[in-house]
């Protein structure tokens, strides 16, 4: 998606299309979590410390 689109955003596209949601944005857990959003799937953060956001793709 591209940069700067809101979180939000983002959430609402995931339960439309029930898609599971890879991030490394850890802002996604405050919204789920703290602000109780609801999400349909699931969301997984990545964090791979020192690679490039191409190689974090890649795996």
């Amino acid at each position: 998606m591209d940069p700067g689109i809101s979180d939000d955003v983002v959430l609402d596209l995931a339960n439309r299309e029930t898609a599971l949601l890879l991030t490394a944005d850890k802002d996604f857990g405050e919204l789920v979590f703290y602000r109780q959003r609801r999400f349909r799937v699931g969301i997984v953060l990545i964090r791979l410390a020192g690679l490039s956001p191409m190689t974090k793709a890649d795996i």
